[in-house]
């Protein structure tokens, strides 16, 4: 099973040749046909929005935590380049966007509600958390950082 990231934002993002976020996997729902019917509830939550699939290193978004496996140099830095490449999307999105993290299957099921800024998902004690919504607010934009503790 793997954690997937979604990002819901107000406008398409914007192409990726040559972009800071251009090693991540990045595709707009649908992403299969027929579409799958987990990820067609989170389109239905922001029909407002665009929504895309994030996938870090790994493939999914289960190397967006990858860096709490301190003993593997390689999986730490490649998780450390997503992160980067994640923070660099994330500003260059207009507005407040929302990053939503679920273990594969997990879409129908409640989602607690966290607002964070860009520089928490940025820094490395971060990390995401299954069945959780986060509104991502400017650094500056008097947004409440809660990341939940590293264990």
């Amino acid at each position: 099973m793997c954690l997937f990231l979604y990002l819901a934002t107000e406008s398409a993002v914007p192409e990726q040749d040559g972009a800071p976020w251009a090693r991540l996997d990045v595709r707009r729902l649908p992403v299969a046909d027929p579409p799958d019917p987990d990820q067609s509830l989170l389109e239905m939550a922001f029909p407002e929005r665009a929504v895309y699939l994030l996938g870090s290193h790994t493939g999914c978004g289960c190397g967006w935590n990858a860096y709490l496996d301190l003993d593997d140099a390689e999986t730490r830095h490649a998780t450390l380049d997503d992160r980067d490449a994640l923070a660099a999307l994330l500003r260059a999105l207009p507005g407040a966007p929302v990053l939503v993290a679920a273990w594969s299957g997990s879409l129908a099921e409640p989602r607690e509600r966290r607002t964070v800024t860009r520089a928490d998902v940025e820094s490395l004690r971060f990390r995401f958390e299954d069945a959780t919504e986060y509104e991502v607010v400017g650094a500056d934009e008097g947004g409440v950082a809660r990341p939940p503790p590293v264990v």
